[in-house]
């Protein structure tokens, strides 16, 4: 009879060891349900005043938007009433206006000849420059890389 009475002890408390560990489990699970609803909640809390500021931006934008078209609208009707003013005679320009085309194109000093430009990884001797004009853009070629290729 002490035989089976330890063996019952023994299975006896192998099931309380159970029982308490899946009521701990059960309790971690439902707490970190809570957490992850009460995470949810902040989150849609969160989102709700994203969007509406996202709306109110679009608004803004929208609305500055209205407001650059027509204050292009109002130059450009200045403008073309400055012009009619000018075929007409009325517009006395001055040499200012002159110099406003004029401006730096591409001009380099003839001392720099011995120096170099750096231009990316590149080096070009100051002497073999081309003047620029203003308005072009140079792009130097794009340099494809073999690292990566096998």
């Amino acid at each position: 009879m002490s035989k089976k009475t330890k063996r019952l002890e023994k299975d006896n408390l192998a099931l309380t060891r159970k029982s308490e560990l899946a009521n701990r489990n059960i309790i971690e699970m439902a707490e970190e349900r809570t957490r992850q609803q009460r995470d949810l909640e902040t989150f849609k809390k969160k989102n709700v005043k994203l969007e509406s500021l996202c709306r109110a931006l679009q608004v803004e934008r929208t609305a500055l938007e209205n407001k650059l078209r027509s204050t292009q609208e109002q130059y450009s009707e200045n403008e073309e009433e400055g012009s009619e003013e000018e075929e007409e005679g009325s517009y006395i320009g001055s040499d200012e206006d002159d110099d406003e085309d004029t401006e730096d194109e591409g001009a380099y000093e003839e001392g720099d000849e011995e120096e170099e430009q750096v231009n990316g990884d590149h080096r070009h001797p100051a002497g073999n420059r081309m003047p620029v004009q203003a308005s072009e853009h140079v792009h130097p070629a794009p340099v494809q890389s073999t690292q990566g290729q096998k």
